[in-house]
């Protein structure tokens, strides 16, 4: 009787034992038995991947193509590696997914696939070619979101015509296959279908190739031997006497991520930059000012900020060996932010404008004629802090362009200060870089920051006597401010440095008219 027991528990003991079995069985059934996806559905997958890569790849500005780390429109850090790792590892993750797409049921598989195809797609109707903001923005809010729309229902139309053609067909047997070559049999493709896919890839390499072209106007990346480590907020200036461009202090990045002010003086001989090395030179500072004197034949720095967030009022000559202080009790009230220019008509260097540590602005301006400093009376001046104010020798005037109030661009001539009225005008920035172009007469200015100092701008104007112009160049600088821009009569060109970005700069560029070399 035991043994009879023990035979009839073993079959309950048997199926209760082969019950778990089975439904793992179903369940792998269900996930990764016949039917499968169809072979033109993961292809189209692979083709949308590819497209997406391609087309995020040309949305990227021209300046990528120099320097990989900059110029990135979207979140897509893996392009800050370079175009050729981001395609290795899109192409890994076409494998890797199409793989997974191969091996599962057709009903699980369709749900990946939906998720994995709509993704890049959305690219298209959140990187849209015509929308955008600041000098990139071409069409009003408006329509924008009406092409958002219309761009999400081509896409949801490309996802139906795709579910169609390849789902709602009846799969050919092997024997009709059989015959119908290497494409049809293998792959599931016609001629024709596979000659699109050709030609389509080579629209997207078209395409790639198009927007990685460098221009040969406007903006130019230089590569020089030698520079300054990065840094803003340093001062410039143009020894027509030496044919060099004088530069001084700036803010730099020390150890431990701290930033410092510096006294480095460094010149520019329109090929390389060499540090000058003195016994004897200026403290460290920041938004000081420099002009060369051609009276004297000696760069003139005065002010700026120390490492405490003094204000600064000394006044230094460099003379291409040495730097000299000169007198401490006949300066102007120390201050930085302002602004100096040399005056062929005074024949004197002038400095206007500026703040104080004590938050005092200033509207005030003086005169150097080598020994001390003398006040310029003048009347209804505006208050110039944080933005450019140059010279201009071919109009006898000093042009300006403030961002507080008053705003926009501002004339110092013999009648005084002046609004000009002008078609067209920059939007309103501080801390942007203005320069002349003796050749030309023309003044560009670049970069900025906005009203609320929240945004970057990197478009270039030209004031051509009384009119701005917009500049569109094919690779624009990145956006910044504290940089330095000024015209380099041994090149013919504007030059732009430094400044302050995402972090400190210490890149090089130079601007090329078309038509000129």
């Amino acid at each position: 009787m035991e043994d009879k027991e023990t035979s009839t528990e073993n079959p309950a003991g048997s199926q209760e034992q082969k019950g778990p079995h089975q439904a793992i069985l179903r369940l792998m059934t269900k996930l990764f038995g016949k039917p499968y996806l169809s072979f033109g559905l993961i292809l189209f997958f692979g083709l949308v991947v590819l497209t997406e890569f391609a087309y995020r790849l040309m949305n990227q500005p021209s300046v990528y193509w120099l320097d990989h780390s900059q110029g990135l429109k979207d979140s897509q850090f893996l392009f800050g590696y370079g175009p050729w790792v981001a395609l290795g590892i899109y192409l890994v993750y076409i494998l890797i997914m199409g793989a997974v797409l191969s091996l599962l049921n057709r009903s699980p598989a369709l749900v990946v696939w939906c998720a994995a195809v709509y993704v890049p797609l959305n690219t298209f109707s959140r990187l849209l070619p015509v929308c955008g903001s600041g000098v990139f923005k071409i069409f009003p809010d408006l329509y924008c979101n009406i092409y958002q729309s219309i761009v999400l229902l081509v896409i949801g139309l490309i996802l139906g015509f795709a579910l169609v053609g390849n789902l709602l067909q009846v799969e050919a047997s092997e024997s009709r296959m059989a015959g119908r070559g290497w494409l049809k049999t293998k792959l599931g493709l016609s001629v024709l279908g596979a000659s699109m896919i050709g030609v389509w890839f080579l629209l997207l390499a078209v395409g790639i190739f198009y927007s990685a072209r460098i221009p040969t106007t406007g903006w130019q990346p230089v590569q020089v031997v030698h520079s300054p480590s990065p840094r803003y907020e340093m001062m410039v200036a143009y020894d027509s006497g030496r044919d060099k461009t004088v530069l001084f202090g700036g803010v730099v990045e020390t150890s431990g991520g701290n930033w410092s002010k510096t006294a480095e003086t460094w010149e520019w001989s329109g090929k390389d930059w060499t540090q000058i090395r003195t016994e004897i030179s200026p403290p460290a500072r920041s938004r000081g000012a420099m002009a060369y004197d051609k009276t004297r034949g000696m760069v003139i720095l005065f002010g700026g900020w120390n490492d405490l967030g003094k204000s600064l009022g000394d006044t230094w000559g460099w003379d291409g060996n040495t730097w000299t202080k000169f007198c401490s009790s006949c300066n102007p009230p120390p201050r930085g932010c302002f602004d100096m220019f040399y005056d062929p008509s005074r024949k004197q260097v002038v400095l206007y404008g500026g703040c104080d540590d004590n938050g005092n602005f200033y509207n005030d301006a003086w005169e150097w004629n080598g020994v001390d400093w003398d006040r310029i009376d003048q009347t209804d001046s505006p208050l110039i802090s944080g933005a450019p104010l140059i010279y201009d020798p071919q109009n006898q005037r000093a042009v300006g362009f403030l961002a507080g109030f008053p705003t926009g661009t501002w004339i110092w001539d013999d009648q005084g200060w002046s609004k000009l009225t002008s078609p067209s005008e920059p939007p309103g920035r501080a801390n942007a870089a203005l320069s002349f172009n003796p050749m030309s007469g023309q003044i560009l200015m670049f970069g900025g920051q906005n009203d609320k100092g929240k945004s970057l701008y990197n478009d270039t104007w030209l004031l051509n006597d009384t009119t701005w112009s917009e500049v569109k160049s094919g690779l624009q600088p990145p956006g910044r401010w504290g940089h330095v821009v000024f015209f380099d009569p041994s090149r013919g060109k504007f030059m732009l440095f430094g400044g302050f970005g995402r972090s400190a700069l210490n890149d090089m560029w130079e601007f090329t008219f078309p038509g000129s070399k």
